[in-house]
């Protein structure tokens, strides 16, 4: 699919569907409008004067053209009241309204460009780019009758903006292609099976992303991982066929002596939960779609890969552990005790707790690579769910300024955040009697937080550090907004606009 400005009338358009918004308390046929509306008989302001759209919140009707003309559908889509409108709920319109487009079949459609009160023209291009991408993915890479691969393409989208504004919405487009490009290329992945997409795999994917986009890319085999000391993932990845690995990817934008950025990410390519097993409860079984495990690491490899589409002016480095979490002879157990790669003993209380364990090391190498800040994304935690719900991730530091630039990407990127505290408190609960620490507490209270604190064992205090657990919005049960079912891609986005930030002060 392309997606592209046009400037022109809305009659003018050659789509065959028009994409139209309007808020619930100015629902009118604006003069923009007017040559639309007698294209289609006047058809749009009777459906309006006659309340048979009222714009109310998700609302969508469709409007059948009788006449013989290119344009064939008006697709109306309600926002609700102007004072309850966000980013995030106008994304989620504009999601709306390309699906009822896919369900007619159409090859092209045309997109009003309007904007929010508080938007600016160029936080509309991006939006309408972003729904349109994500809201349409399918994977259907296997399946195997040629009816069900079928899925109906639109293959245009058009944003109708004025000349005035072209060169900036077309910046914009021209930027939300790329990442969500990137969010496409990670959904695939975590979608893909642990029987196909092993360590092994995710080393030759990641070489070829690394090839492809520019990236070093350096790999550390079992043999290596032991003379390192990386013994939390190797205990992690004992059980599995697989052996599990460390991948290292560099990206240098930047100054030749400028520090680098890290992001670190969870790279748990299925997760059985060990000796301590995933469970049913409830109708729910926790081990399935355990595919996703591996988000934090795609991610991780698609970050990078983008800002070096976008040549971003930063110094990267990705850093991810592949590790299969299974059962076997050869598993860690509960009540095991490893020595982490910077020295501490850490004591298994749960084999389920295994993405804070492989994390551990993974951070404390970033550490000796003395970068400037330290992001880390990982599918830590299901108390993120009861703490947060599906809408946000939780995310938790040692630096309020690295804490605020996460913030400020959140709203860019309509990636929601919500800061907890790391109190020294909480940590109590995770000393060891004859380690130093142990990597879950006996009791269940504030789950993410302790995970938060596991983790600031492992980074040295003097180097800026924010630990995202994307846990929950991960995977989607159902299509909603620009999510489709499986693999949401949540990550990509908050990311890019957070090195985008970094890039843009140079």
């Amino acid at each position: 699919m392309d997606v592209k400005t046009k400037v022109c009338n809305l009659e003018q358009c050659d789509e065959e569907a028009i994409g139209l918004f309007f808020s619930e308390d100015n629902c009118r046929v604006e003069d923009m409008y007017k040559g639309l509306d007698a294209l289609f008989n006047n058809a749009l302001s009777a459906m309006i004067n006659n309340k048979d759209f009222k714009a109310e919140k998700d609302e969508i009707k469709v409007i059948y053209n009788t006449r013989k003309s290119k344009i064939k559908y008006l697709i109306l889509t309600g926002m609700g009241k102007k004072e309850k409108q966000t980013y995030f709920s106008f994304e989620n319109n504009v999601a709306n309204a390309i699906r009822k487009a896919r369900e007619l079949k159409v090859k092209s459609v045309a997109l009003s460009s309007i904007k929010l009160a508080q938007e600016k023209i160029e936080d509309t291009g991006k939006i309408l780019t972003f729904a349109s991408y994500l809201a349409l993915y399918k994977n259907v890479s296997f399946k195997s009758k040629e009816k069900e691969k079928e899925v109906s393409t639109i293959e245009r989208v058009s944003l109708i903006v004025t000349k005035e504004n072209e060169k900036i919405v077309s910046g914009a487009v021209s930027y939300a292609t790329i990442v969500s490009q990137g969010v496409s290329m990670t959904r695939d992945i975590v979608n893909t099976p642990a029987n196909i997409a092993h360590t092994d795999y995710m080393v030759e994917y990641a070489q070829k992303i690394a090839k492809e986009y520019g990236l070093k890319c350096t790999v550390f085999e079992h043999k290596q991982l032991e003379k390192m000391g990386m013994n939390c993932i190797l205990a992690v990845g004992k059980g599995s066929y697989h052996k599990p690995k460390l991948v290292v990817l560099e990206y240098n934008g930047g100054k030749r002596d400028e520090k680098p950025i890290a992001i670190v990410g969870k790279g748990v390519v299925f997760d059985t939960g060990g000796y301590s097993v995933k469970t049913s409860i409830f109708g729910t079984n926790y081990m399935l779609n355990m595919k996703d495990d591996k988000a934090g690491a795609v991610i991780t490899l698609h970050a990078l890969a983008i800002a070096a589409k976008l040549k971003l002016s930063v110094n990267l480095l990705g850093i991810f552990p592949l590790v299969e979490n299974m059962i076997s002879g050869e598993s860690y157990r509960v009540d095991d005790i490893y020595k982490a790669y910077n020295g501490l003993m850490v004591e298994v209380r749960n084999t389920d707790a295994e993405g804070r364990l492989i994390l551990a090391d993974a951070l404390a190498y970033a550490c000796e690579k003395k970068p400037k800040v330290i992001v880390d994304l990982a599918t830590l935690t299901g108390a993120a769910l009861i703490a947060i719900g599906n809408f946000a991730v939780p995310i938790m530091g040692n630096n309020k300024e690295l804490i605020e630039r996460i913030k400020r990407a959140s709203e860019k990127s309509l990636e929601r955040v919500w800061e907890f505290p790391l109190w020294e408190e909480y940590g109590e609960a995770l000393k060891s009697d004859i380690a130093d620490i142990k990597n879950v507490t006996d009791a269940t209270d504030a789950g993410s937080i302790i995970g938060g604190i596991f983790l600031k064992n492992f980074v040295k205090d003097n180097i800026p550090w924010c630990h995202i657990d994307i846990a929950i919005p991960t995977f989607s049960t159902q299509e909603k907004g620009v999510n489709s079912k499986g693999a949401t891609g949540f990550g990509v986005r908050l990311i890019t606009e957070l090195l985008r930030g970094y890039s843009v002060e140079k």
